[in-house]
């Protein structure tokens, strides 16, 4: 099974662009949108790469795209970086491995990824992109986003880690939430906004501030 990745553009003039990402005969998601500078409806599929696993997530760093690509019969499991400058030309530059653990999704932040997986955070130098390598391993979840010099992930709660510098990363604090599985996270304004949720008996979700 591969994973599509599909670069749009709006029209031959438009700066902006979408990565889209089909995964198993799911269809085709769209993960991350610029503002389009002409109408969506004359967008237009202009390159497909193929990756080798089954890709979870993206993100998009100065002229590359950071996919995360779990482990199929034919392949794959680790981090694919796709130079996309300019996106009809993407192509795959490099890969990292990752040790098995479903890794799920992505943030890439100041020349570092950072891949959320159940086996730890893979921080992954991708200073230059075609050298990349893992710098460092810590906590672990299935969702992350980067802000001010911190991680915050989330799987049973969430975890805020240290990353300045990133090679010293660490765990500084552990919330709890009310829920039995956090699965989703944004930061913004000084708050962590986690997406919770119950599964015994009827399923419950909530969103919780922390």
């Amino acid at each position: 099974m591969k994973t599509t990745i599909r670069l749009l553009a709006f029209l031959a003039f438009a700066t902006w662009i979408a990565i889209m990402c089909g995964c198993g005969g799911g269809g085709t998601n769209p993960i991350d949108i610029e503002p389009p500078i002409v109408p969506p409806g004359d967008s237009d599929i202009v390159k497909t790469v193929d990756t080798p696993g089954a890709a979870m997530a993206v993100g998009v760093s100065g002229g590359y795209a950071y996919v995360v690509d779990q482990a199929t019969a034919e392949g794959g499991y680790g981090l694919q970086i796709i130079d996309i400058d300019p996106p009809d030309s993407a192509y795959i530059v490099n890969h990292v491995d990752m040790p098995p653990g479903n890794g799920v999704d992505v943030a890439v932040s100041d020349g570092y990824a950072y891949v959320a997986s159940g086996s730890g955070v893979q921080i992954i130098d991708i200073d230059p992109p075609d050298s990349a390598y893992i710098l460092k391993t810590v906590g672990g979840g299935r969702d992350i986003a980067v802000s001010g010099g911190y991680a915050y992930v989330v799987d049973h709660d969430l975890q805020i880690i240290d990353i300045d510098p990133p090679d010293s990363a660490h765990v500084v604090k552990t919330v709890d939430t009310p829920g039995e599985f956090a699965e989703g996270v944004v930061v913004s304004n000084g708050y962590a906004f986690v997406v919770d949720h119950d599964f015994s008996g009827l399923t419950k979700s909530r969103l919780v501030f922390v």
